[in-house]
C-alpha cells in the first residue's frame, strides 16, 4: 500500500506511536543518529549506521549494495575489514553479520571494532578460517 494511502491516525491510536516529522527524522550532525521515541518520550530505536552486502572471489571483495561503507578489504582467508565512509561516534556499536557459502554451513563472527572500520571473520563449520562467497553486515548504534 502506498504511504499516501496509510491512515496515520489509526496507526498512532492502535500502536501508541506517532508519525515523525521531517525535522525529527533529519539528524542535526552526521555523527548523531536519528532517534525514535514513543508517545511517552522513551527512546525505542535508531537507524542503521552502516551496512553492506558483498561477495568474495579469491582476494577480491565486491560490494553489491551499501550505506556508509566506502569499501571492504580482504585481509586473509576468512578475514575482511569493512571501511566506513563516515566514522561512527565510537566503537560501542553492535555489528550483525550473516554469510553464505553455497549449500554448506558457514559461521561469521565480529572481530576488532573501531570508529572507521569493523573486522569480520568467517569460518567453516569445522571451525577453520574460510572464505564465504557472500557476507551481509550492519552496524547499529
Amino acid at each position: 500500500m502506498p504511504i499516501s494511502q496509510i491512515n496515520t491516525n489509526s496507526i498512532a491510536s492502535s500502536t501508541g506511536l506517532t508519525t515523525p516529522t521531517i525535522a525529527q527524522i533529519n539528524s542535526a550532525a552526521s555523527l548523531t543518529p536519528t532517534l525514535f521515541y514513543d508517545n511517552a518520550g522513551v527512546q525505542i530505536g535508531t537507524l542503521c549506521r552502516a551496512w553492506v552486502n558483498f561477495t568474495v572471489s579469491g582476494s577480491a571483495c565486491t560490494s553489491l549494495a551499501s550505506f556508509n561503507v566506502s569499501s571492504v578489504t580482504y585481509s586473509s582467508a576468512g578475514v575482511y575489514v569493512v571501511n566506513f565512509t563516515t566514522a561512527l561516534s565510537d566503537a560501542n556499536y553492535s555489528d550483525v553479520a550473516t554469510c553464505t557459502q553455497g549449500g554448506t554451513g558457514y559461521i561469521v563472527a565480529g572481530g576488532t571494532r573501531a570508529t572507521t572500520t569493523c573486522q569480520l571473520k568467517t569460518f567453516s563449520v569445522a571451525g577453520s578460517s574460510a572464505d564465504a562467497t557472500g557476507v551481509q553486515f550492519a552496524a547499529f548504534r
